[in-house]
């Protein structure tokens, strides 16, 4: 399979550079914690767009993922570290063994050129279940990193 040279779309693009500098806000006025992205056409991408955006927590965000469908999530992950309050960028490849093989190969092989078009991501991680995407591994493996 042919690597794509994906491009976020420009609602995409908009809410992602709204998201990292902390000004994205939802109807209410919250201010958004993490986005979903997808891929514009399933079986001949050519675009990454918004699929979806949320001001609520970690559950929220993971319900947010569908069983049967690959997506990229971004989640803003807040911890506390020593003293301190800290914040991290983190980039999520969801591809559940429900979704169509294609689709599951072209998350995993386009990641890098997403990651290209979203500089700021401090951690990422992968997860073919929602299981495998919990709150509290997410922060020890961020309090580790060392970006």
């Amino acid at each position: 399979m042919a690597f794509l040279q994906l491009q976020l779309d420009g609602p995409a693009n908009e809410a992602w550079h709204g998201f990292k500098l902390g000004k994205l806000k939802d109807a209410s006025g919250a201010q958004i914690q993490w986005l979903t992205f997808k891929f514009d056409h399933p079986k001949e991408p050519k675009a990454v767009q918004l699929d979806c955006q949320g001001s609520t927590g970690f559950d929220e965000f993971k319900a947010a993922l569908p069983d049967n469908e690959s997506r990229y999530g971004i989640f803003n992950l807040k911890y506390k570290k020593g003293e301190g309050d800290r914040e991290k960028v983190a980039l999520l490849v969801w591809a559940p063994d429900a979704s169509p093989v294609k689709s599951r190969m072209l998350i995993a092989s386009n990641k890098e050129a997403f990651k290209t078009n979203l500089e700021g991501i401090h951690v990422e991680f992968q997860a073919s279940k929602h299981a495998d995407a919990e709150h509290e591994a997410w922060i020890d493996h961020a309090k580790t990193s060392l970006k």
